[in-house]
Parts: structure tokens; C-alpha cells; sequence
């Protein structure tokens, strides 16, 4: 391929990136401030003033019924054999599928249901149930899907496993605003352990969150020439990374669409375009020679830009409301800071190993072992968060207000480093700094994978990890010594 047609393919996702920018983020903006209040819901232990709250009652309970009641099905409770029946007797009402579902009912079987009774079905995040309820919501006919509404809840077992306290249960709640797409808090007593009541427990709540006494979603529309034009600019930036790949993409794209819908295929192509987009922009910023600061200025804008594009080409009512979910996450997160690995390890990284090894070399491996099984496991769409780190997101956000990222933290500063050369100042070790630099940069893509998220949020938290993360990076540079003549980035 010419270098013409190569960078003009660019160009193309540049400017359809930059349309992106001034046409999505602030339809997108309007719409997280139109679906910013949550309706709550206290059971029928709750005594305080619940006048334009909803009562959450089980669905066996047959002395409630009305537009302020929200049913809970419970796998656990309900008899199996007594599922249509029961379903029949709440026609038309709303209804919260909780915990694991029975082993032999297909998500199909139950979508029909749901369908046939007209009910409003809760979608309970963080479940045992939501990956099988992902499946019957997807199943249902488009009426049904659309009223689908978000659920968010915090039940007593959780509170007294995770050793929760009471500020990191109402932080829980702000993160759940603030974060995910919610339209329903169904709020739960807590243990007794806490000491605190269940009135004063929702009263606390009632002064934090706005509330509505609607659970009506707000619609999700996105112009479909808009997301053509999206697509377009996407397929620009994977040939400008490599032709090859981009007709693979193409191929992959084209099949998986046929078998598993549109909605999820724009997801695919967003993972896409954000992995090799920003492996290709890196590659090109590498070689060219112009001042370091520039550089490093300019890779950070265009990953913020990338990100735009991708959550735009993310966006519908299927991925904000979590029905689907981000593809090629741990693509996104592995691919470009593997090959960077790779060529730094054997460009020098070697070399300074060669010689004698150190004890700081076997620790050296074994804490980047863990540190992959441990990025594994934070991955993707259920990812596993620890004690610790749940208390360090919790002190984070009391002091910033909103959490930066921690890969953005670490990498960020590790990334400004490379550019300003001065990660041969690590010594031996210097080949490891690029690889971190690289996983902040693809951090700042990934993030805006999340389209449950609010725009703002995504941005608030980017901009506090690229200024903390620079800062952080400018402080450590001024101990290093500058690279020596003849070494290049």
C-alpha cells in the first residue's frame, strides 16, 4: 500500500473522529442528565414516608399490586412448576428476576413469557442471575427489551462476606449512580451487624440521590448514518495499521453479524478499531522525529479521541443498559503492550540481561506474572476486585471525587518517561517501561468501552489520571539522567 492511501485512510478516521466528537458527546451528555434520577424502592419493612417511592415486595405476595409495586422473583422461593402461573397472575406489572435461575428453564422459554404477559422486567446487575437474564432480555421481542430497567441492589450476605462497613455500603450506592446506567435502587435492610436501622438507613439514601417516581428508561436512538459514517472511519484507521487486518476484520465482522445480530457486531468493530487504532498511532508516533513533549501531547489527545469513537460506535440501548457487553476488551488490554514487550525485550532488554543474573531478576519475573494473571483477572466484563482495592476506591474517591484508573497511574507516568526518554535510566530493567507506558494508553481506550457509563465520568476520570499520571511522571524524570547520543526512542 502507498503511503498516500495509507495516511488519506487516516486522515478519513480523523475526521470522522473529530464529527464524532462535536456531534456524540453532547446528545450523549443530555442523555446521561435525562436518565441521571433513580427511582427507589424500600421493602415493606421500610416505615419511613415512601409517597412517591416503590414498595419491592416477593412475587408470591398477593396483598400488593399497582404502578408503585416492583416484584421480585425469586428462583430460590417460587417452585419451578409454578412459573407461568405466576407470571400470568402479574400481567403488565414490573418484575426483579433474582438469583440463579432453574437448571433446566431456557432464557427463550422465559423471554416468551414475559412477552406473552406483558411484563416490565428488572435487570438485576452483579447476579447470579444477569448473564442468564442477558440472554431472555435479548430474546424478547423489542417492546419488551426496551422497557427494560436497570436494577441495582446490595443484599445483607454481601455486606457481612465483604466486611463492609456502613461509608463503603453508601459508597457502593454513589458508585452505582454515578458509574452504571441505573434506573431502580432496590434497597435492602442491612445486618444487624452495622447497628443501623432500616429507616435510617433510607432516609441517609433519600438525602443523596435525587428520586423519581417514574421507571420509565429514556430511549436510546442513535442516527443510523451517523454510525455508518462511524463504521467507515474505523475501517480507515485498521488499514492504516495494516491492510491485512482490516480484511480479516472484515470477514470476521461480516459472519458474526449474520449469526448474532448488528447490536453486538458494533461492539466487535469498536474493540477492533480501538486495539489496532492505537497500536497503529503509536507505531507511526515512534518514528517520527519531532519534539518528544509533542509527541507524548499528541498520542494522549488522539486516544481520547479513539475512545470517543469507540463509545459512540458502542452506543444503544442494548450496551447502556448492559444487555451486551464491551468485545475485545482483554484484546484491547494485551495486544500493543505484548508487542512492545517483545521488541524492547529483544532490541535491548536482553542484551542488559545477558550478563550475570540478579536476585532482582527472579522477582523481577515472578512479580510480572502476577501482575498479568492479576490484569486477567481485573479484565473484562465481570472482573474480580479485592478488599483492599475496594477500600483504596473508596479513599480515592473521597479525596478526588472521582477514582482515576490505577493502570492510568502507573502507566501515564511510565509513558511520558519513554517519550522524554529517560527509561534508560532504569538500567536493565529500562525495557519495562514502555510496556507500562502502552497499558496506560490503552487504558484511556478501554475506558470509554464502558457505555454504561456516563460521558462526563468517563472524561472526569481520564483527565485526572492523565494530569496526575504526567505530573507523576514529569517529578520521577527530573532524578533520571537524559538518554545518552545514539540511543533513540
Amino acid at each position: 500500500m502507498t503511503s498516500a492511501i495509507k495516511y488519506g485512510c487516516f486522515y478519513v478516521f480523523l475526521g470522522v473522529s473529530l464529527l464524532a466528537f462535536f456531534l456524540y458527546v453532547y446528545p450523549r451528555y443530555e442523555y446521561d442528565q435525562k436518565a441521571s434520577d433513580i427511582a427507589i424502592g424500600f421493602e415493606q419493612a421500610y416505615t419511613g414516608d415512601i409517597s412517591g417511592l416503590f414498595t419491592v415486595t416477593p412475587i408470591q405476595n398477593t396483598g400488593l399490586k399497582g404502578e408503585r409495586v416492583v416484584f421480585v422473583y425469586d428462583f430460590s422461593v417460587v417452585p419451578e412448576a409454578n412459573l407461568e402461573r405466576t407470571l400470568k397472575g402479574r400481567a403488565g406489572e414490573k418484575v426483579i428476576f433474582f438469583e440463579r435461575p432453574y437448571p433446566a428453564l431456557k432464557p427463550e422459554t422465559l423471554a416468551s413469557l414475559l412477552d406473552r404477559y406483558g411484563i416490565v422486567a428488572g435487570f438485576l446487575e452483579l447476579n447470579p442471575v444477569s448473564n442468564f437474564m442477558r440472554k431472555v432480555l435479548l430474546a424478547r421481542s423489542k417492546s419488551g427489551r426496551e422497557g427494560t430497567f436497570r436494577v441495582h441492589t446490595i443484599k445483607p450476605a454481601e455486606v457481612t462476606n465483604l466486611r463492609l462497613t456502613y461509608e463503603m455500603v453508601l459508597r457502593r450506592w454513589l458508585r452505582a449512580r454515578e458509574e452504571r446506567s441505573i434506573d431502580f435502587f432496590w434497597v435492602q435492610p442491612l445486618p444487624s451487624s452495622l447497628e443501623v436501622s432500616y429507616d435510617e438507613y433510607g432516609v441517609t439514601l433519600l438525602r443523596l440521590f435525587h428520586t423519581t417516581g417514574s421507571l420509565s428508561p429514556v430511549p436510546v436512538s442513535m442516527n443510523v448514518f451517523f454510525k455508518i459514517m462511524l463504521a467507515i472511519g474505523s475501517f480507515g484507521l485498521i488499514i492504516f495499521y495494516s491492510p491485512v487486518i482490516a480484511i480479516a476484520c472484515a470477514v470476521f465482522l461480516s459472519i458474526y453479524g449474520i449469526f448474532n445480530g448488528f447490536a453486538d457486531t458494533w461492539l466487535y468493530l469498536a474493540g477492533l478499531t480501538g486495539t489496532f487504532g492505537i497500536t497503529g498511532v503509536f507505531r507511526e508516533m515512534r518514528k517520527l522525529e519531532f519534539n518528544t513533549s509533542l509527541k507524548y501531547i499528541a498520542t494522549i489527545i488522539f486516544a481520547l479521541f479513539l475512545g470517543v469513537t469507540v463509545n459512540a460506535l458502542s452506543y444503544s440501548h442494548e450496551s447502556v443498559t448492559g444487555l451486551l457487553q464491551p468485545h475485545g476488551v482483554k484484546l484491547l488490554t494485551f495486544y500493543l503492550p505484548m508487542l512492545v514487550f517483545i521488541r524492547e525485550f529483544i532490541s535491548y532488554g536482553l542484551q542488559g540481561l545477558k550478563s550475570r543474573l540478579h536476585w532482582s531478576d527472579f522477582v523481577l519475573v515472578i512479580g510480572l506474572v502476577l501482575a498479568i494473571l492479576y490484569s486477567l483477572l481485573r479484565s473484562g466484563n465481570d472482573a474480580f476486585v479485592t478488599n483492599f482495592e475496594r477500600q483504596l476506591r473508596d479513599s480515592l474517591e473521597m479525596l478526588l471525587g472521582v477514582r482515576p484508573r490505577f493502570r492510568e497511574l502507573i502507566g501515564i507516568p511510565a509513558l511520558w518517561l519513554y517519550f522524554r526518554d529517560k527509561h534508560h535510566g532504569f538500567g536493565r530493567y529500562a525495557f519495562i517501561i514502555p510496556v507500562l507506558g502502552v497499558i496506560g494508553l490503552c487504558s484511556i481506550v478501554n475506558a470509554f468501552q464502558h457505555v454504561h457509563t456516563p460521558i462526563t465520568i468517563i472524561f472526569l476520570r481520564e483527565l485526572l489520571g492523565i494530569v496526575i499520571g504526567t505530573a507523576a511522571g514529569m517529578l520521577i524524570g527530573v532524578f533520571l539522567p537524559a538518554r545518552e547520543e545514539g540511543e533513540s526512542v
